[in-house]
């Protein structure tokens, strides 16, 4: 910083008698007060914005979290047409998918962002039962609890497609969407297994949904 160049200061006059010049005490008093004031008052600021994020931190905390919105119902009731959510988009970086999580793939025809849910994990047997609902590992996949209240009625699973038994590979993933019989997912040949770096990120709530008892449900 550049320093301004002063002129010594002038000794006072020994009698202030002979200082005609002098302010009155009054104007004395204010002229001395307001700078101080303004030091204080900059003080202050400095200390409230140094406990702020800097822009680098803000940035390196939230540089992966994504908001979107959902165009179908095919995660429904979980996730349903027209709510929006937040992602981490760093969330399977260092770790693989488990059974059960919610991720966000793109298949290799298309950049499109899906939503879906893991039922299957390597080494896992996936097949049809009788209704063709989803059996894993000869446990039959239940339903997920609802939070609030759903925005769209789930009517009941009238005729689900049929799929042959499949054995997880290693670095596979058998996803389905939470609404089966509205869902195109690993059961349609056409749609397959999900690879490992087909999975790009985890949604983690819904930030906003028509239905106010929804908003800042979690997506699991």
């Amino acid at each position: 910083m550049t320093q301004m160049e002063t002129s010594p200061s002038q000794n006072p006059p020994a009698d202030p008698a002979s200082a005609p010049n002098l302010h009155p005490t009054g104007r004395f008093r204010r002229s001395t007060f307001w700078p101080w004031f303004v030091i204080l008052i900059l003080a202050a600021l400095v200390i409230v914005f140094s406990s702020l994020p800097t822009a680098s931190r803000f940035v390196s905390s939230y540089a992966y979290a994504r908001a979107f919105k959902v165009p179908s119902n095919s995660m429904c009731p979980t996730i349903c047409a027209g709510e929006r959510i937040v992602a981490d988009m760093s969330a399977y970086r260092s770790r693989a998918p488990q059974r059960g999580e919610v991720i966000l793939l793109t298949l290799p025809i298309s950049n499109t962002l899906l939503i879906k849910r893991v039922v299957g994990i390597a080494g896992d047997t996936v097949e049809a039962g009788p209704k063709n609902d989803v059996i894993v590992n000869g446990n039959q996949l239940k339903p997920r609890e609802i939070c609030g209240k759903p925005v769209v009625e789930q009517n009941p699973f009238d005729q689900l497609p049929y799929f042959p038994s499949t054995i997880v590979p290693q670095g596979s993933f058998f996803v389905v969407g939470d609404n089966l019989a509205n869902s195109n997912d690993s059961r349609y040949p056409e749609f397959g297994l999900v690879r490992a770096d087909q999975v790009e990120g985890k949604p983690l709530f819904l930030y906003w949904s028509p239905g106010r008892s929804r908003i800042g449900c979690p997506t699991e």
